[in-house]
């Protein structure tokens, strides 16, 4: 398995909804959900993204469900504030 090459493929054929609409499955799957939603929410139009946001957090359980150890324990702000200096010089899409 290369989650590169076929993390599009299983994505493609899984209901990531039906899933993560159980707060004890696929902790990985919903960590990484919510780190995506809160990286978008850094940029200029995140009052667009803000009611997606809220709307997938209560879809996949963001609050309640379980996270992967991991990926939990990365710290979001670190994370929000790098991606943020990116995104003020301009340059959204050098992020890797």
């Amino acid at each position: 398995f290369n989650e590169k090459t076929h993390g599009g493929k299983i994505l493609e054929r899984l209901n990531v909804a039906h899933v993560l609409s159980s707060p004890t499955t696929c902790c990985s799957l919903r960590a990484l959900f919510y780190w995506c939603t809160n990286a978008l929410e850094i940029y200029p139009d995140s009052e667009v993204i803000e009611p997606i946001a809220l709307q997938l957090s209560q879809d996949f359980c963001f609050e309640n469900g379980c996270q992967c150890e991991i990926t939990a324990a990365q710290p979001v702000g670190l994370m929000s504030a790098q991606l943020e200096s990116v995104a003020v010089l301009g340059q959204p899409d050098e992020i890797v």
